[in-house]
């Protein structure tokens, strides 16, 4: 029988690859050009599996959010996401560049019990109809999702004209905002009061019940972005970041900062910390939401899948 979380059950945010298809301005990944057939990794599916065996014989089934980069670039990412389906829930946070064809092959293997997605809307690499395409089949598969934009400061002003060609197909488009520089100014924090209205102002109450209450918390904090320093935090206990090196750390804060690493997944016995743990970082965009006094702002990712309707969020 697995073992039990030291709290509740895991969640686990596994940087797959840093490499991606998307060329987007707004994104660190996307810098140089990428053949699909040719990328590189640093262990094998094999590897991996063994070390998320071990993680889910040692603290339970959990969830995990396989993201990138972009995930489905990992060389056989199908069968590598069959088998953890098998042990945990997962989320593919995806840019949905796969084609269509291999898509419907991904659906085929995997159950919407164990599986959902968050999809990213790329305006600058994306086609609208064809990205809708691939949204409707998820749906029609069963596939609850989660489809984003970021709002990169061009593109604002054309938010409403996505929401609503979005809105018209029965999909809800999910607005971020912008972290870094762009003109000169550091963002989110030069957005003008209506750019923010058009990025959080979700004012029909029926799409606004069908958003992820934890997602709108991550704009709000963004937005407004408070400082975790000194505040006990869950990171590290119910929830690590795995990056595609290996190296396990609480969060990405710590990631970034190369701070306490609990060891390398492939290589070490990683042990979670048995208690939440005082926070040293400066700044935190969506695992505030594991600060111990945040708990209720932030629901659990099993809130969004009773609360929610079956194939949309």
């Amino acid at each position: 029988m697995p073992g039990m979380s030291p709290n509740r059950p895991m969640d686990y945010f596994w940087v797959v690859m840093t490499q991606c298809d998307c060329r987007c301005p707004y994104c660190i990944y996307g810098l140089y050009p990428l053949d699909r057939r040719k990328v590189g990794y640093f262990y094998t599916a094999e590897e991996w599996l063994a070390g998320w065996e071990r993680m889910y014989k040692k603290y339970g089934e959990g969830r995990i959010v396989l993201t990138g980069g972009e995930p489905t670039l990992y060389p056989g990412f199908t069968d590598l996401a069959v088998q953890l389906s098998r042990w945990y829930q997962i989320n593919i946070d995806t840019n949905f560049q796969l084609p269509s064809a291999e898509l419907e092959l991904l659906l085929k293997r995997l159950s919407p019990r164990r599986v959902d997605f968050s999809t990213s809307f790329h305006p600058f690499m994306a086609k609208t109809d064809e990205f809708i395409a691939k949204i409707h089949l998820l749906k029609r598969n069963g596939f609850n999702y989660l489809c984003r934009l970021v709002a990169f400061p061009p593109l604002v002003e054309k938010i409403p004209a996505w929401r609503k060609t979005f809105g018209d197909e029965d999909i809800i488009l999910f607005v971020n905002p912008f972290s870094g520089e762009w003109n000169g100014r550091k963002y989110p924090e030069s957005y003008t009061p209506a750019e923010k209205e058009i990025i959080f102002g979700q004012k029909n109450s029926r799409e606004s019940a069908r958003i992820h209450p934890a997602d709108k918390e991550f704009v709000r904090q963004m937005l407004n972005m408070e400082s975790p320093r000194g505040r006990p935090c869950r990171t590290g206990s119910e929830h690590v970041r795995v990056e595609d090196n290996g190296w396990v750390y609480r969060c990405v804060s710590y990631a970034a900062m190369e701070r306490e690493p609990l060891g390398n997944f492939i290589k070490d016995d990683i042990v979670l910390w048995d208690r939440p743990r005082v926070c040293e970082a400066d700044a935190c965009e969506w695992e505030y939401r594991y600060l111990v006094d945040e708990t209720d702002r932030f629901k659990s990712d099993k809130v969004l899948r009773d609360a929610t309707t079956r194939g949309g969020v």
